[in-house]
């Protein structure tokens, strides 16, 4: 009997949301394993982005709650908009879990500033944030609802799911794992991924402009060994490497 797996779900709001991401974890954890930010997330002593980019790599899905808790000015008039760490989050989550795995969660607050660029993303059924009776967990029911629907139809993506991961000695499936986790970052933090002079070498291009280049053995272990110096040089130019591409071979 094959063994279905929860999906992850990574909560992200701000400060002021946090009251919201609880009570939306709490009415989706009996479908999935949901984590809201300041759950452990962030190890002691690392850097928030590199602690973020785990997380989105690690999670099958992404709610981002977009409480309006900043001011935006434009044309003159003021407008109520999300808190740019969540918009920041957003993007970040996006990049790695692509459009359909990334769900904005938003109250009904009138006249609410969006960027334009986030067309195409999911929304789920807005929330009434001043229920008389105060309610916050019926607000967010219908929410929820469609959120463990998306879950459900949409799945754990392999590269999570334990099963699924490259077993120790199988050099050439860890290579594919590990290249594919290269090329995740390398999207997500505005790198760029070039085309190659042959089929042996792998090119990319920083956000500065600089260029990086790796050559690839007809030997896996060979290549996957090099690919440690590779992600480490492109880790002093500023791109952050998931773990599992670091690690001895």
């Amino acid at each position: 009997m094959a063994v279905v797996v929860a999906p992850r779900v990574f909560i992200g709001s701000s400060s002021e949301g946090r009251s919201v991401a609880e009570a939306f974890q709490a009415l989706i954890a009996d479908d999935s394993e949901p984590t809201i930010w300041h759950q452990g997330v962030f190890g002691a002593g690392e850097y928030t982005m590199d602690a973020l980019q785990r997380a989105a790599e690690e999670s099958d899905f992404a709610v981002l709650v977009t409480t309006p808790d900043d001011v935006v000015e434009r044309r003159g008039e003021a407008f109520p908009a999300m808190r740019d760490n969540v918009l920041l989050e957003l993007g970040l989550f996006m990049g790695v879990l692509g459009l359909n795995r990334v769900l904005m969660l938003a109250p009904t607050t009138p006249r609410m500033a969006w960027p334009s660029d986030l067309a195409g993303i999911t929304r789920l059924p807005s929330y009434p944030p001043d229920r008389s009776d105060r309610n916050l967990r019926a607000a967010l029911g219908p929410a929820a609802l469609e959120a463990k629907q998306i879950f459900g139809r949409r799945g754990s993506r392999p590269a999570t799911s334990p099963a699924s991961a490259p077993q120790a000695g199988d050099h050439v499936r860890l290579l594919e794992y590990e290249l594919d986790l290269l090329w995740t970052a390398v999207a997500a933090q505005g790198w760029r991924r070039l085309r190659p002079n042959s089929t042996t070498t792998i090119r990319v291009i920083s956000p500065r402009g600089r260029r990086f280049s790796m050559q690839l053995s007809a030997d896996p272990s060979v290549t996957r060994s090099t690919l440690r110096n590779f992600a480490r040089q492109l880790r002093a130019n500023g791109l952050r490497v998931n773990d599992r591409v670091r690690q001895p071979v």
